[in-house]
């Protein structure tokens, strides 16, 4: 594991120093004393249960993504003392990675993995307008090292598309379908015909893959008609969404989160951890736009890609496929 930035440093930046805001207003806002707040930003305490919730109510993220920033710091220190750890191993068989067969036949005496994954969605959102995977069972069935996720379901919310009844509806479709190769979004564009559905398939492609085999999402499974509405309920969004994703991040052993825009990338890698900033592709054009790759401290790498849907992933000069082909090769 490499250094993993102390979430102190990622509180300071990301937020105090984003809306200018000093030590003690901080301090004030979340009704704790400036030392208190000082070692942490300084690296000097931890990030406590009782902070992570502060943090939290300040609209600062969820106290389970600090938690893990805390753990994945507090495990990165141990880890520099492991050697004066002595401790032998106990005699076992040795544990071995699940293959592409354990896990797709792991649940057949049960639900599938994929009416698991869905039955993960919050109560709490499924009477909203919305959506889940943009994938079939086929593509949660076996691991894989490439997650898609957009930032959530476009077009005006309809109250009578829901995401419990969406999550009715995957259950009925063919396993090897795609959202973006088989779904008719416009009707005069036919199946995968609209310009972001080629895009994304494109680039697939071009990693030599199937569209059908790789699992796809949203961060948030709500359907909203601005982005700036999400905003206002991020923490809580996130919070019912997150766990979804965490598990299929989990079970399918996915290492690559290729997200669609600034937004889905930035929250993404506040999940995971990803502050490490390790390539990037800037477009050859006037506008240089620019896509970002991060990693955790677990080689879990964040690749945030200008989105499809503003973006020609087929033109040369904005096609970003080296740029994640060259990611998928670190593994």
């Amino acid at each position: 594991m490499s250094n993993p930035t102390h979430p102190g440093e990622i509180i300071r930046k990301d937020y105090l120093n984003q809306i200018r805001l000093t030590v003690t207003e901080a301090a004030e806002w979340l009704d704790v004393s400036r030392k208190t707040l000082s070692d942490v930003l300084n690296g000097h305490s931890g990030v406590s249960p009782e902070m992570a919730i502060r943090l939290e109510k300040a609209g600062w993220d969820t106290a389970d993504h600090w938690l893990r920033i805390q753990m994945q710091y507090d495990l990165w220190r141990a880890g520099q003392r492991a050697g004066d750890i002595k401790v032998n191993p106990f005699p076992t068989t040795a544990s071995k990675r699940p293959t592409t067969t354990e896990i797709s036949t792991s649940d057949r005496a049960g639900k599938s993995v994929f009416e698991k994954l869905l039955g993960l969605v919050d109560q709490g959102i499924r009477s909203r307008s919305g959506s889940v995977f943009y994938s079939g069972s086929k593509a949660f069935s076996k691991p894989s090292a490439i997650y898609l996720l957009g930032l959530n379901p476009g077009g005006n919310p309809d109250p009578a598309y829901t995401i419990d009844g969406q999550i009715g509806e995957s259950l009925n479709l063919p396993g090897a379908w795609s959202a973006y190769k088989d779904a008719e979004w416009e009707q005069n564009y036919g199946p995968g015909g609209m310009p972001m559905q080629r895009r994304v398939c494109y680039l697939i492609k071009g990693l030599d893959l199937d569209i059908q085999s790789v699992p796809a999402s949203n961060v948030v499974f709500v359907r909203t008609k601005r982005e700036a509405t999400l905003k206002t309920e991020k923490a809580a969004l996130l919070r019912s969404c997150w766990p979804v994703h965490r598990a299929v991040i989990e079970r399918l052993h996915v290492r690559v989160i290729l997200c669609f825009g600034g937004t889905a990338g930035g929250w993404v890698r506040q999940c995971v951890g990803a502050h490490e900033l390790v390539d990037r592709f800037v477009e050859r054009n006037n506008r240089r736009w620019t896509s970002w790759a991060h990693k955790n401290g677990d080689d879990q790498y964040v690749v945030t890609l200008t989105h499809p849907s503003v973006t020609d992933w087929t033109a040369a000069a904005t096609d970003p496929t080296p740029f994640v082909r060259g990611i998928l090769d670190r593994l």
